[in-house]
């Protein structure tokens, strides 16, 4: 994956305190990316597109939760975040959720 396939729109929405918030999901990431400004919520877009990648033996192999630990701005907050999406845990958690037993 290449920081140039990643893209979003933020639309602006209301908080339940009455704040605007700008929201959108990266697509095809699905990452969802939310700040107070259209600035903020670029910079933070931008921060999710630019996460260096691990190793690539990393990623040429199916992704475990010990590789969620050690490269976890990649796989939850960048663009490894849909694979470990996809993954899951031996109780049945996908790697992005918590799981009790694996904590």
């Amino acid at each position: 994956m290449t920081s140039t396939n990643c893209t979003i729109t933020f639309t602006q929405k209301m908080h339940t305190d009455s704040a605007v918030l700008f929201a959108g999901v990266c697509d095809p990431c699905g990452v969802p990316v939310w700040a107070g400004s259209p600035e903020d919520a670029q910079t933070r877009f931008e921060h999710h597109r630019d996460i260096p990648e691990p190793p690539a033996e990393v990623l040429a192999r199916p992704v475990t939760v010990a590789d969620v630990d050690t490269y976890p701005a990649w796989f939850l907050n960048g663009r490894g975040f849909p694979v470990a999406a996809a993954a899951k845990c031996q109780h049945g958690y996908t790697l992005v959720a918590f799981c009790p037993e694996c904590a």
